[in-house]
């Protein structure tokens, strides 16, 4: 099987070369199918072949260069949560797109044998989305490239590709709207909102089930149900008994009260509400209808030779086009005054 390598593509153009074999088929044939050409030393790069297993960042190869080196130490990175608890990925857009969503229904009547039946119109709208531009940069010594004894192909990929990931899951759960950046589920105003306390609350066993409760009540409650928080409310809910002298606490395995439960440090835990400060989020959803659409079938990189060129050192921006829809709000029910200390 012929296989994609990522670091001799970056090397290629970096040395005012032109791209050939695999490399140069699957670039332009990504070129050609999202009608994008990069500008300067650039090369589209299909997402299959960044897929990420290691995390690190490294531009200095002074402890690289051995015959005995095992593996590069990953970076700690906050955890990816959307895509694991299932949130509807859409890739290879094309343009503005227009998701017609129902937002009524039929109307059922009961009648004699031989009378009409009412009317009654079912109404929609849509969700739009359009592509938003995200990006990172990271630098790689040119002799790092190039002694690529054991793994070097692998953490490159995954370096590049795991920023632009981080960034898509925090624009997902916790993007702001503004300044280009979507709409995420804890800034999102059609969300119902569970309030806690006027200064915050910390959450107990009945709080869980009013968030369920809330969603269940407009028939939302199917499809991939869990929960979502950071590390903090995940900690404070372990130690919090359903109730007391029971044994049995909140937060159990990585379950919530049976649902699948993830902590994310992409959820933020210093918020604040009235005189209460460092409270947390916690999202309780369907994740299904969470969307998550990107464009084109990859993604781009820019490579620049000449940035730190005296220092043998080589830039590569990476780029991706994504946004962020929900399908339903009712299918999402958050808290953002959660007491953990």
């Amino acid at each position: 099987m012929l296989r994609y390598s990522l670091t001799r593509a970056i090397n290629k153009l970096a040395s005012h070369q032109s791209l050939d074999g695999v490399k140069g088929e699957i670039n332009k044939e990504l070129q050609s199918n999202t009608g994008r050409r990069p500008t300067g030393h650039g090369l589209m790069v299909p997402i299959n072949a960044l897929l990420p297993k290691r995390k690190a960042a490294l531009t200095d190869n002074s402890n690289t260069v051995a015959t005995e080196k095992l593996g590069l130490i990953d970076i700690l990175r906050e955890r990816l949560v959307v895509g694991q608890m299932g949130a509807t990925i859409l890739d290879n857009l094309q343009g503005d797109v227009e998701i017609p969503r129902q937002t009524g229904k039929a109307a059922l009547s009961w009648k004699g044998e031989t009378t009409a039946v009412d009317e009654s119109t079912p109404t929609f709208d849509q969700i739009s989305m359009e592509p938003h531009k995200a990006g990172t940069f990271t630098e790689y010594s040119r002799q790092l490239l190039a002694q690529n004894s054991f793994s070097i192909e692998q953490f490159v990929r995954d370096d590049i590709f795991a920023a632009l990931q981080q960034g898509i899951d925090l624009a997902a759960l916790n993007g702001t709207g503004s300044s280009n950046q979507p709409t995420g589920i804890l800034q999102d105003s059609n969300v119902t909102v569970k309030a806690l306390g006027t200064n915050g609350a910390a959450m107990s066993y009945a709080d869980i089930v009013d968030m369920e409760t809330l969603v269940s009540n407009d028939n939302a409650d199917v499809g991939n149900l869990g929960y979502v928080t950071n590390t903090a409310l995940r900690g404070k809910l372990k130690s919090t008994e359903i109730s007391s002298n029971t044994g049995r606490f909140v937060w159990e395995g990585n379950q919530l009260n049976g649902y699948a439960a993830m902590a994310s440090n992409q959820i933020p835990s210093n918020l604040t509400k009235g005189t209460g400060s460092s409270l947390s989020a916690i999202i309780f959803e369907n994740f299904s209808d969470l969307i998550v659409g990107s464009w084109g079938p990859g993604i781009e990189l820019l490579v620049n030779p000449y940035s730190k060129d005296k220092e043998g050192v080589i830039r590569i921006v990476g780029f991706s086009f994504v946004d962020v829809g929900i399908r339903h709000p009712e299918s999402f029910c958050r808290v953002v005054d959660a007491v953990t200390s």
